[in-house]
């Protein structure tokens, strides 16, 4: 996407970055030139460097003193780790989601899980992950805990940098990997938590051994 400045320029350059960064345009252990990138989008170096500490927050960078910035390797401990602490919590989220949800929050993720099926049609790799996204936004939000809200959000960043890339590896199938989302949206009509939570455990394991094989066939590299 084109980047055009325009007001709360540091958190607009974070978004833009990030986008490059998930999507593997900027790779994992990448060197970032200030002064190139200042020049490429047309800012000063101040709110690129507020930018890239948004971006450090995220996990998404790493800063080092005298060495400057670059892109946060990603390796098999990472994915495995992620995917362990994402299965409780997002279990969890399905879980609670289900016991708690309302008319509003039904409408949203059947919303949500349309968009996931009209992406997974047309093979929009893009359009699945933000699908994805709203699904997990909107089961946090039926999951009446604020707490859990937030810690997905902050993982947000990491998992759709790790889910792109276990996504590549299922372009040519993801309607199986909806399938899992429709369990867990089946479960979700029929008020079964324990059945949601396990949809959705199952989700995350797959796309873990999914972003395991992308990163031996070097797509982190």
């Amino acid at each position: 996407m084109p980047f055009k400045p325009s007001e709360n320029l540091p958190e607009q350059i974070a978004a833009y970055l990030s986008q490059r960064i998930i999507s593997l345009e900027m790779k994992p252990g990448q060197k970032i030139v200030e002064t190139r990138l200042a020049d490429e989008l047309g800012v000063s170096r101040s709110p690129l460097r507020e930018a890239l500490r948004i971006l450090e927050k995220q996990k998404l960078v790493e800063l080092t003193p005298r060495r400057g910035a670059r892109v946060s390797e990603i390796t098999e401990e990472t994915i495995i780790w992620l995917a362990d602490v994402l299965k409780e919590i997002l279990g969890l989220v399905a879980f609670r989601g289900v016991e708690n949800q309302d008319e509003g929050s039904f409408l949203n993720i059947e919303k949500a899980l349309e968009k996931l099926r009209e992406s997974a049609r047309t093979g929009d790799l893009e359009g699945y992950l933000e699908g994805s996204f709203q699904v997990a936004y909107h089961s946090c939000r039926s999951s009446k805990n604020k707490i859990l809200e937030d810690v997905v959000l902050y993982l947000w960043p990491i998992t759709a940098r790790i889910e792109y890339a276990a996504l590549i590896m299922q372009k040519e199938n993801l309607l199986e990997n909806l399938k899992f989302f429709q369990e867990a949206m089946d479960a979700f009509t029929g008020r079964d938590a324990e059945e949601a939570s396990r949809a959705i455990r199952g989700l995350v394991e797959n796309d873990r051994d999914y972003a395991l094989k992308a990163f031996r066939e070097g797509l982190f590299s």
